[in-house]
């Protein structure tokens, strides 16, 4: 079986420990504060061994993207654990990476199987690993997250909960081709676990664009309360995505016509339903004009 175990760093960013339960192989994900997740690992190594009798090995680091508040742990992953993997993808530039591997090329951890994905965008590298296990047997371990028969999905900066990265290296229909592709290929029960803590204000700006969408207005509520107990907002579903992200909702007439509405320069005029790209072009366009504030 999978086991995430969320490790925070810096202000916002989510590390993460992918931890075959069967052989205890681990893979740490965008350790970007080395010191963290070192930490983090030695505390569930005893954990495990204790309450399992597996000793978790630490040999793989899975990057999704070169940016320093993800990568810049690498290379200090490398001298505290000699001989690790630094996996990353084929066209990024990750600091210290040992292996790249290309749009759905797959690598083994332990009895779990872990897919790359493209999805460029925020950078023109960028890409998700995509993690299910060989056997799905349900397990229950308290005190962390456990996916059961769930495929695993670690998203970096192209998808948040409720939201999704700036482009900073790629265009909307990039992202777009992105999060169909995503629809496409994945189960509704896939749990998304993103590289930041950027859900309320997520939430904030889908409940703006979205006003009469009661499944954003449950979501924030939710996340309110979370954050007032201090409680991370991860994973959500790509289920539940697509019933509150906006970005999802391209094919929404209310989001369509509050495009319009507030942004009408971005879309063409008439009422036809519009390039989904520029529905998705025109919502990041928003967001970081931050016409919601």
């Amino acid at each position: 079986g999978i086991t995430v175990i969320p490790v925070p760093m810096l202000a916002t960013n989510y590390g993460y420990l992918l931890i075959d339960t069967v052989t205890g192989q681990t893979a740490a994900v965008d350790p970007c504060d080395a010191d963290t997740m070192a930490d983090a690992f030695a505390l569930y190594q005893q954990f495990w061994q204790n309450t399992h009798g597996v000793q978790l090995e630490l040999q793989t680091v899975l990057t999704t993207h070169y940016h320093l508040d993800h990568a810049g742990g690498n290379l200090s992953m490398a001298k505290k654990f000699p001989g690790i993997n630094i996996v990353a993808g084929h066209l990024d530039n990750a600091p210290g990476a040992t292996t790249r591997l290309q749009d759905r090329e797959q690598l083994q951890l332990g009895r779990l199987k872990v897919t790359v994905l493209l999805t460029p965008g925020h950078t023109k590298g960028h890409v998700m690993f995509l993690c299910g296990a060989e056997d799905s047997a349900p397990q229950t371990q308290r005190g962390m997250t456990t996916p059961q028969q769930c495929p695993v999905l670690f998203t970096g900066d192209c998808l948040f909960v409720g939201g999704v990265g700036k482009f900073f290296e790629g265009t909307a229909e990039q992202m777009h081709k992105n999060l169909a592709m995503l629809g496409e290929l994945l189960p509704a029960q896939t749990l998304i676990f993103p590289g930041h803590e950027y859900t309320l204000e997520n939430l904030l700006f889908a409940s703006w664009v979205d006003q009469e969408n009661d499944q954003v207005v449950e979501k924030l509520q939710w996340t309110m309360q979370k954050y007032r107990e201090n409680q991370p907002t991860i994973p959500s579903t790509l289920g539940a995505e697509k019933t509150y992200n906006p970005y999802f909702r391209w094919e929404s007439p209310e989001v369509v016509d509050f495009i319009r509405q507030n942004l009408p320069e971005a879309l063409p005029p008439g009422t036809e339903t519009p390039a989904p790209e520029l529905v998705v072009g025109a919502l990041r366009r928003m967001k970081d004009l931050n016409m919601h504030q």
